[in-house]
């Protein structure tokens, strides 16, 4: 449990890091107020990165169609192939840890489940 809750810490930290490059891509960032614009960019990352976490923890096939038209689109838009297959690898590692949380937590409610407690 220990690994996978780790991959979860990491991927939502990676997930920040997208959330940032989306953003930039997606708006041209004019910074008036230095300090207001990054606090604003990381709660929006964080934002992001917990809303993904949690689609990849219980939904962990719509997270990786997301990432992978998240990397099409900026593939496309960097011209480089290099961005696609950087997030169809995330997109699978993605897949990966959210498949083995379910698998945690379908084991975990199998066990408590089978649990029978005895009062005397």
């Amino acid at each position: 449990m220990e690994i996978l809750a780790n991959g979860i810490v990491i991927m939502w930290v990676i997930y920040i890091a997208v959330g940032l490059v989306v953003y930039h891509n997606i708006f041209n960032v004019i910074y008036f107020d230095f300090w207001s614009a990054i606090i604003k960019e990381v709660g929006g990352g964080i934002i992001f990165a917990t809303i993904m976490t949690w689609i990849s923890a219980f939904c962990w096939w719509l997270a990786a169609i997301i990432l992978l038209l998240l990397g099409v689109w900026l593939s496309r838009k960097a011209n480089s192939k290099g961005v696609l297959i950087l997030f169809v690898v995330f997109a699978i590692v993605a897949s990966l840890i959210g498949i083995g949380y379910k698998n945690h937590q379908t084991k975990k409610v199998n066990t408590e489940s089978e649990t029978v407690e005895v009062t005397g």
